[in-house]
C-alpha cells in the first residue's frame, strides 16, 4: 500500500500540472547569475568545488543583456551568487542596474555573500533597492569556523549587525548549511541569530557536490533531518512573543521528502498545500515555518543559472566540475537567451516522457 505521501506525488493531476505549466514555457520563474568564481575563502564544503571559469567573465554590459532579455521572457526573481559575488566590481553595477528597473517593473532580486567585505559596499546598497540580502552562517563559531576559517565568524556576525542598520531586519537573513557537525547547535542558532536581529533563517542539508563530496561523513540522513525540522517548530512555539514573526525555512530535497515528510500530519498538509500550488508555511505561536518541497528533479525546471562566463546550466552541482560545459545548453555569447530557453523546453518535455508515467 502506498502512503500517503507516495500517493501525492504520483498522483497524475501533478502530470497534468507539470505539463500546463510547460505549455507556458519560455517561463522561467527564478535565476541565478553567478556572477563571480572568485572567493576570498577555501570552504571545505563549498559546493563550486575548485572549479574555475573556462572563458573569459561576462561583462557588465553583457550581464546587462542577459537580464534585459530574461525580463522580456517574463522573468521576475534575479538571485546574484557565485562563489562570492562581492569578489567582482560587476555585483554592484548589477544591483544598480536592477534596482533601477525595479522602479518600472515588478521585480524581486537578492544577494548571498559570505558577509566578510559587507561593511565597504553597505552605502552603496543603502539606496540600490534590493529586496534581500543573505548571509551564508554555517552553525555556531567554532563550527563555522572549522568550515570557513578561523575568524570568519565575527567578521561575519559584524557584517550582519552593520547591513540590518543600513536595510533593515526585513531584508537581511541567513543561510545555514546543515551537517552533523552543526545541526546540534540548532536550538542556539534560532535562539543567537534572532538576538542579533535576523528575522529570517534559511537551512539545507549539506549535499554532495563540489568539495562536500569529500565529506560524506557529516551528511545528515533523511531521519535526522526530519528530527532537526520537527526540533524547531518546538523551538519555535517556546521562543517569547519579543521574538515575533521569524521565519523559518528549510529546503527539503526530492530524496528526502518521503522520509522527512511522511506520517507526519502537519508535513503532509503543508506537502499538499503545495502541490495546491498555496504556500506552504505554517504557524507556530508567534513564529513560522516555510518549506522548498524538491518534488521532482526535472532539469531546467523554473530555475535556471548563468555561470560567470555564459554558460546556462541547471544546477550547482553541475558548475562544481570543469563538465558545466559540456552539460549545459549553451553560452549567451552564441546564442539568445530565447533560444537556450527553447532548448530547455526540449529537454524538460524528454525528460517527463521518459521519467513521469501517463
Amino acid at each position: 500500500m502506498k502512503t500517503q505521501i507516495e500517493q501525492l506525488i504520483s498522483n497524475r493531476n501533478i502530470y497534468y500540472q507539470v505539463l500546463n505549466e510547460l505549455s507556458n514555457i519560455p517561463k522561467v520563474n527564478f535565476v541565478e547569475l553567478y556572477t563571480s568564481d572568485k572567493c576570498p575563502l577555501s570552504c571545505a564544503h563549498c559546493f563550486h568545488g575548485d572549479v574555475r571559469s573556462i572563458d573569459k567573465p561576462l561583462s557588465t554590459n553583457e550581464w546587462q543583456s542577459v537580464i534585459e532579455q530574461l525580463v522580456k521572457l517574463g522573468v521576475r526573481h534575479f538571485h546574484l551568487a557565485g562563489k562570492e559575488p562581492f569578489s567582482d566590481k560587476s555585483t554592484l553595477d548589477l544591483i544598480d542596474y536592477l534596482g533601477i528597473k525595479k522602479k518600472f517593473i515588478d521585480l524581486k532580486f537578492g544577494v548571498i555573500t559570505n558577509g566578510l567585505n559587507l561593511k565597504k559596499h553597505l552605502e552603496r546598497l543603502r539606496g540600490a533597492n534590493l529586496d534581500y540580502l543573505e548571509i551564508s552562517i554555517d552553525g555556531l563559531e567554532d563550527t563555522h569556523d572549522d568550515f570557513r576559517g578561523k575568524g570568519t565568524f565575527r567578521i561575519s556576525m559584524a557584517g550582519i549587525g552593520d547591513s540590518i542598520s543600513v536595510l533593515g531586519d526585513n531584508r537581511v537573513s541567513t543561510a545555514t548549511v546543515l551537517s552533523k557537525a552543526n545541526s546540534f547547535q540548532i536550538a542556539e542558532m534560532l535562539r543567537i541569530l534572532p538576538q542579533n536581529g535576523i528575522r529570517k533563517l534559511f537551512f539545507q542539508p549539506l549535499l554532495p557536490y563540489g568539495s562536500a563530496l569529500n565529506l560524506e561523513h557529516l551528511f545528515l540522513t533523511s531521519d535526522e533531518y526530519r528530527q532537526i525540522i520537527l526540533e524547531s517548530k518546538h523551538i519555535l512555539s517556546s521562543l517569547k512573543s519579543r521574538n515575533l514573526g521569524i521565519v523559518v525555512m528549510f529546503h527539503i530535497p526530492s530524496e528526502m521528502l518521503q522520509v522527512v515528510c511522511d506520517g507526519v500530519g502537519w508535513l503532509e498538509k503543508l506537502l499538499s498545500d503545495y502541490l495546491s500550488n498555496k504556500k506552504p508555511i505554517a504557524r507556530v505561536g508567534n513564529n513560522y515555518l516555510q518549506f522548498d518541497f524538491s518534488l521532482v528533479d526535472i532539469p531546467f525546471w523554473g530555475h535556471f543559472i548563468i555561470t560567470n562566463d555564459g554558460y546556462l546550466i541547471d544546477d550547482c552541482s553541475i558548475r562544481s566540475t570543469n563538465a558545466y560545459v559540456q552539460e549545459s545548453i549553451g553560452n549567451i555569447r552564441d546564442s539568445s537567451i530565447e533560444d537556450l530557453v527553447c532548448k530547455s523546453k526540449q529537454i524538460i518535455t524528454e525528460f517527463i516522457k521518459r521519467n513521469i508515467p501517463v
